[in-house]
């Protein structure tokens, strides 16, 4: 019995690796408004049935292809990241890892967060990256106790995506070193401004 289930969880998860890998595909060719259930499936070889017995429509699988992504940035080492200096987790490797994972997916953050994905999508990363920020509150930002902690989680979010977004599609040549330098110093300079008492 053991078995059987194995074997099913197995199949399972192979089928729905098919899917993500069709709808990444996909993505990136045609952007997320130009294709459908009906293409997923087409592309993975699959029926519409195998796919809805996966996922219920489109969204939640293209969320699965977004979550995957960024759960592999989560599982990175600090230590196996190229650039970061003390191979332990600090304010500037956790923005590290968010630019170095954005340059290894140029493409598909380009499609994620510009007008060829869609705003749903856009409004997921956004939350997603706030609740993470969020979780490392206290490390990244020790000193910001003039400002409500909901109000820095949102800038600090808003000016990451607005910068990746440029610096995705703006001709440049700035690393994801240079990148997160910069980001780094302007987050701690925030953290020291917004320890000041208002005059």
């Amino acid at each position: 019995m053991q078995a059987e289930t194995n074997r099913h969880t197995r199949r399972k998860q192979r089928t729905q690796a098919i899917i993500k890998q069709a709808t990444l595909a996909l993505l990136l060719e045609r952007g997320y408004d130009a294709f459908s259930v009906g293409d997923i499936a087409k592309h993975a070889d699959l029926g519409r049935g195998t796919f809805y017995t996966h996922y219920k429509d489109k969204d939640e699988v293209v969320w699965d292809v977004i979550r995957e992504s960024f759960k592999n940035y989560e599982n990175a080492r600090i230590p196996d990241l190229p650039g970061c200096p003390c191979g332990v987790e600090t304010p500037y490797c956790f923005w590290l890892r968010i630019f170095w994972r954005a340059d290894r997916n140029r493409d598909l953050y380009r499609l994620l967060l510009t007008s060829q994905g869609s705003a749903t999508i856009t409004s997921w990363i956004q939350n997603y990256l706030a609740a993470l920020i969020d979780d490392y509150y206290s490390e990244l930002f020790p000193h910001t106790e003039a400002v409500p902690r909901a109000y820095t989680v949102q800038f600090v979010t808003g000016a990451l995506v607005r910068l990746l977004l440029w610096w995705l599609e703006t001709p440049n040549d700035m690393s994801h070193e240079a990148m997160t330098q910069h980001f780094d110093r302007l987050v701690q300079h925030i953290g020291q401004i917004s320890t000041q008492s208002p005059g």
